[in-house]
């Protein structure tokens, strides 16, 4: 089987590279996890936390960057079995956080090559935050990729890609 590095990869750099660089001049070093499905790398100064569910593989934690800083965006990684098609669990997921969070935005839902992207905002607990969220279904596993963090924020984190 095929191993969903590239778009993973892509998707953390995106995410993590954004905000090392934006605060900070010096290099980035990266760690990796590889496993059996996929490999991603990840900024040596974030936290990385293994399962923490049933169907999660990781939690991927910034660290904390002011005595103010009252959110950790975060990264993390869902496998899930599924006999739906891609569109269909896409639907399914964008149900299911809208029953979650009735006051959640949709910001972007769309077809990017083989996989779906969304962007959700929500307000929850007097703080406003950003998901994006990467789904790929392969071999009757869905593999959610989710990065969270404060709406303020975001832009911090994605400046490079």
């Amino acid at each position: 089987m095929k191993k969903i590095f590239i778009k993973f990869s892509v998707l953390v750099t995106v995410f993590l590279i954004g905000n090392i660089v934006f605060g900070q001049n010096d290099e980035v070093i990266w760690n990796t996890l590889t496993k059996k499905d996929y490999t991603i790398n990840y900024p040596s100064n974030w936290q990385l936390k293994g399962s923490i569910g049933v169907y999660n593989e990781f939690v991927i934690l910034s660290p904390i960057t002011s005595r103010n800083d009252r959110v950790r965006e975060n990264v993390n990684l869902v496998i899930q079995p599924t006999y739906s098609s891609l569109k269909e669990h896409f639907s399914e997921m964008v149900y299911d956080l809208k029953r979650a969070y009735p006051n959640i935005r949709v910001q972007v839902s769309e077809k990017v090559g083989n996989y779906y992207k969304g962007i959700f905002e929500v307000h929850q607990n007097n703080l406003n935050f950003r998901v994006e969220q990467r789904l790929w279904v392969r071999d009757n596993k869905a593999y959610i990729l989710t990065f969270t963090c404060e709406k303020e924020q975001y832009w911090n984190y994605s400046k490079i890609g």
